[in-house]
């Protein structure tokens, strides 16, 4: 356990070992319903970083599902063993795929897959009506989203691994390949 400098613990990054319990609250608070594979091999010896960015390129995707693609009712979740794409290195890969939403929320969900794929997915502010609960109602984002995929993007890449995403058989795919342990490059003397 680590703790602060005045002695107080502080919890531990969450990581790959903490999936089931975050897709169990996912599929529990909506309707959508979420479904978890971890290939035994895939876990192997995960470094902290990679687990992670792992945890959190998934908790990024579930979000995305909630906000973008809110008619989606399937979510799966997988992770597998992979290698790297340059040298060929123990890995993980990471999928999160959402079925297409029963009534579309953005053009990109119909866009064509390309190699250049939008960072961000814009959807429209929900109505304001007396029946729409306040705590629901998000502000306009003046025609572009958060920071959410190149965040991820970028953490993704200080871990070693890359990270595409875009439209896929009529829904949305988030995937994430990481090494499996992080080495850090020798300082030459």
């Amino acid at each position: 356990m680590l703790h602060e400098a005045n002695g107080n613990d502080i919890e531990p990054l969450p990581g790959v070992d903490q999936l089931p319990s975050l897709i169990e609250r996912f599929t529990s608070a909506g309707a959508a319903e979420a479904r978890l594979t971890m290939s035994s091999g895939a876990l192997g010896s995960l470094s902290r970083e990679t687990s992670s960015t792992a945890y959190r390129m998934v908790v990024e995707a579930l979000t995305n599902v909630r906000r973008h693609a809110p008619g989606a009712t399937r979510v799966e979740v997988t992770l597998t063993p992979a290698r790297t794409a340059t040298d060929r290195t123990p890995a993980i890969e990471i999928q999160v795929v959402n079925n297409a939403a029963t009534t579309p929320t953005t053009s990109a969900a119909t866009a064509p897959t390309t190699a250049t794929l939008p960072t961000t997915i814009t959807t429209p502010a929900p109505a304001i009506t007396p029946t729409t609960p306040s705590s629901r109602i998000r502000p306009k984002r003046d025609g572009h989203g958060g920071r959410g995929l190149t965040a991820l993007r970028e953490r993704v890449h200080t871990a070693g691994g890359t990270l595409s995403y875009g439209p896929y058989e009529g829904g949305w795919r988030v995937r994430a390949v990481l090494p499996q342990t992080r080495t850090l490059p020798q300082e030459s003397s």
